[in-house]
């Protein structure tokens, strides 16, 4: 797992708390393997109230487990809504370019 250490406070907006939260949340997920944060929280372009843009791998992820995530993520205590997508199912080549080039790993199995 990558560890919040690793994740400088405030590059990304989010408390170490809020980390600890967001991995707890992913280690329940079996088929997650690595999780990614890009957009705007990435690019350190974020504001306060902004969404974190979560992108996760996994050699078995399917519907069910981004949907399971989701609500997860939106009964947790996180103040920030977390649009949670599966990298595999993205379709649009440029968003998994820009996921590549600027996105930053929070968890890792």
């Amino acid at each position: 797992m990558v560890e919040s250490a690793n994740v400088k406070e405030g590059i990304l907006g989010l408390s170490p708390r809020h980390m600890e939260i967001i991995q707890q949340i992913l280690k329940r997920c079996a088929p997650v393997s690595t999780a990614v944060i890009f957009g705007s929280r990435a690019k350190g372009t974020y504001k306060s109230a902004s969404d974190i843009d979560l992108a996760i791998k996994g050699t078995t992820i399917g519907k069910n487990d981004v949907a399971t995530l989701r609500e997860a993520f939106e009964e947790s205590l996180l103040p920030f809504f977390v649009d949670v997508i599966s990298y595999d199912s993205i379709q649009n080549q440029a968003l998994k370019e820009h996921i590549d080039r600027v996105g930053i790993p929070i968890y890792q199995r």
